[in-house]
């Protein structure tokens, strides 16, 4: 059964999906992390956002995980990094695609 779409001005777009990678360490994630980031700009005209650069994925995966300390990372390095990957996303207006090992 598929969500229901609205048709109510400013609700969600429909079409829309956030597509998260979770694959393991070892399994190909990083060549795929770099396919993905060298054709960013032609994924972006695609409708595609691949929203890496600045360690912005690997400090949301330690944010959402709750694991900053055993990375060597402080608590405010990490706090909301999630959040601002969800923000692009949803500011967005297409499709997203988030990969890093530790969302495993």
């Amino acid at each position: 059964m598929s969500p229901k779409k609205s048709k109510k001005k400013g609700g969600p777009r429909s079409g829309r999906r956030v597509t998260v990678h979770v694959g393991l360490p070892k399994t190909g994630t990083t060549f795929l992390q770099a396919s993905l980031d060298q054709h960013r700009d032609a994924l972006r005209s695609a409708g595609t956002l691949y929203p890496a650069g600045e360690g912005r994925m690997f400090l949301a995966a330690l944010d959402v995980r709750g694991t900053h300390d055993g990375w060597g990372r402080s608590p405010r390095e990490t706090r909301g990094a999630w959040g601002v990957l969800a923000d692009l996303a949803r500011r967005f207006d297409g499709d997203t695609v988030i990969s890093h090992e530790l969302l495993a």
